[in-house]
Parts: structure tokens; C-alpha cells; sequence
């Protein structure tokens, strides 16, 4: 029978430690890159629904303000939603750009048709 001593005993203990969790950072390994790439997804995700939240708002507001132009027609309220109808493209341009949004872009195209003045339609 072989006699193993004390230092021998407790380098054999540390090398079974050493073997046991280098076993499980292997086993993790592929969970930890699935937890990676889904985290490194999330991240652009929120800053666009940020961005989704953002122009919402600016629709809602508009909206509101297409409404007044629509029943006041004045010159003030006009102008009022000429200047939204252009922020709003822009935020439209740069966020199409920024986060490549495509579905965003047939929003610019409507809002620009509706800062142009209207056709008039004599004798219809």
C-alpha cells in the first residue's frame, strides 16, 4: 500500500476543486453566451421602444393640433402644425437613420403630403 502525505493529499484535493469548476465553466459556458447575445439584443430594443415612445407622443400631440387646425382653421393653429409636421420629420429621418427603423419612413412621406396645400377643386 503507498503511503501519500499530507501535501500530496491536499494537492489532490485542490486539483479535484480545480478539475470540478474548470468542468463547470465548460458546462455554463454556452448558457452564459446565450444569456450574452440576448442581453446584447435587449439593449437596442429598449432604445427603441424608447424612440416608439418618443415619436407616440409627438403623433398624439400632433393630432391634438391637426384637430384645432381642422375645426379653427386659422392662420396661428396653420403654423402650428406646419412647425410639428416638420419636427416630426425630422424625428422621423433621424430615427429612421439612427436605429434603422424602416417601418417609419411611409410616416414621412404622409406627413409631408399633408404640409402641402390642398389642390382646389372649383366646380365639383
Amino acid at each position: 500500500m503507498i503511503r501519500i502525505g499530507i501535501g500530496q493529499k491536499i494537492f489532490i484535493g485542490f486539483f479535484i476543486l480545480i478539475l470540478l469548476s474548470a468542468s463547470f465553466v465548460l458546462i455554463s459556458y454556452s448558457f452564459l453566451r446565450v444569456v450574452d447575445t440576448l442581453s446584447s439584443s435587449v439593449v437596442p430594443l429598449s432604445r427603441e421602444m424608447d424612440v416608439l415612445y418618443q415619436y407616440q407622443d409627438t403623433i398624439k400631440y400632433l393630432e391634438a393640433k391637426l384637430e384645432l387646425y381642422l375645426i379653427v382653421r386659422s392662420e396661428e393653429s396653420q403654423e402650428e402644425v406646419a412647425a410639428l409636421l416638420k419636427q416630426t420629420n425630422q424625428l422621423i429621418e433621424s430615427t429612421a437613420k439612427e436605429h434603422r427603423m424602416e417601418q417609419l419612413k411611409p410616416i414621412a412621406d404622409i406627413s409631408s403630403q399633408l404640409t402641402e396645400p390642398p389642390i382646389p377643386c372649383w366646380g365639383l
